[in-house]
């Protein structure tokens, strides 16, 4: 933030996922949250390249046994800080794409999409939480 001159517009809060904004009258003001949180299953880390599995750290790499723990967490939460049409996209890993938007479509939110990288793979899903509807 200091190297590109933006420190005094930038404030940098350091936590448990939506920890560290509680109580800071965030609720329901953020147009879109972005994540690209740990999704590899602890049952593929034998499966992982040694470069990978032996250095990376192992926060940054699995969500839990499965892999969705952190979406689960992420998907339920984010509502409380997102405005009535905001976004939440979460950067997903490989055969996480129905599982995922399965969860979404079941908490609040609508319009979910799933987009692709350039092999093909199903890697970012959007998702805009509820607008407000005449009986909210």
């Amino acid at each position: 933030a200091i190297r590109n001159n933006v420190d005094s517009r930038v404030n940098f809060l350091e936590g448990d996922l939506f920890g560290p904004l509680e109580g800071k009258g965030l609720e329901g003001k953020a147009q879109m949250v972005l994540s690209n949180p740990p999704y590899v299953p602890l049952t593929e880390r034998e499966k992982l390249e040694p470069e990978v599995r032996d250095y990376e750290p192992h926060a940054a790499l699995f969500g839990g046994e499965d892999g969705l723990a952190f979406y689960r967490r992420i998907i339920r939460e984010a509502p409380s800080y997102l405005m009535k049409g905001g976004y939440l996209i979460l950067e997903i890993g490989w055969g996480q794409a129905n599982e995922i938007t399965g969860l979404l479509k079941a908490e609040k939110y609508e319009d979910v999409f799933v987009r692709k990288d350039y092999a093909g793979i199903e890697r970012v899903v959007r998702a805009r939480v509820r607008r407000a509807s005449r009986l909210d």
